[in-house]
Formats: C-alpha cells, structure tokens, sequence
C-alpha cells in the first residue's frame, strides 16, 4: 500500500518492497530529537505531511524512492515538497518507533533523528 507513486522507478521487486515497507513506517506523527510535541511533523498515508508549530501549520506532499547504485549499494530518499520548497533526505533508518534523515547544509551532512508520538 503505497503513500504516493514513486518520482523514480524501482528497477526491482527489491527495491519497490523497500520503498513500500518504509512508506507505511513513515506514515505517523513524529517529533525531533530535543523539540516540543508542539513542533511535530506528520506523514498522512495519502502523500501529506504537515509540519505542526506555534507559528502556523505548513502542508507539503511527501514520497519515498529507493535506488541501487552501480556498486550495489542502496539508497533510500525522502522527498517533500511544496510551497516553492523541495527538501531531499536521505533515510539514515527507520523503524516502528526512530527514523534518522541525513540531509546536506552547509557543506556538511546533518542527522536528524526522530521518535514517533
């Protein structure tokens, strides 16, 4: 039961069951590592995620594609986008209750870890 189709293609049975075992784990709300269950975000089953804060509410769509590089390591991306914003993470992990997003800034990469609510 996929969130969303996937922007690339799986080139395999592997990678699509991959990509669909992490689409129904990352579908919850989820609060980073140090913030307040103010500041949660929520991936909805039907592609949405809200990102929750004292500020005001800001809705993008989410989607998850795996790929298996020429060497043969897989690689597992989270997109979300909208409001004239695209973010690409990649899924460090992710389980029923942790997800870890690794995201480059500023010439650097960033872990993000995350707790389901």
């Amino acid at each position: 039961m996929s969130a969303q189709k996937s922007a690339v293609p799986a080139e395999n049975n592997e990678e699509a069951a991959q990509t669909e075992e992490m689409e129904c784990l990352i579908v919850g709300v989820w609060v980073a590592e140090g913030a307040s269950f103010k500041d949660r975000v929520e991936y909805k089953q039907n592609g949405t995620y809200i990102e929750y804060s004292e500020n005001g509410n800001k809705y993008y769509n989410w989607e998850i594609y795996t790929e298996t590089t020429k060497s043969g390591l897989t690689i597992s991306k989270l997109i979300v986008q909208g409001n004239n914003h695209n973010f690409s993470y990649s899924i460090n992990a992710i389980g029923e209750e942790r997800m870890v997003l690794v995201y480059m800034t500023g010439g650097h990469l960033s872990r993000n870890p995350y707790t389901r609510q």
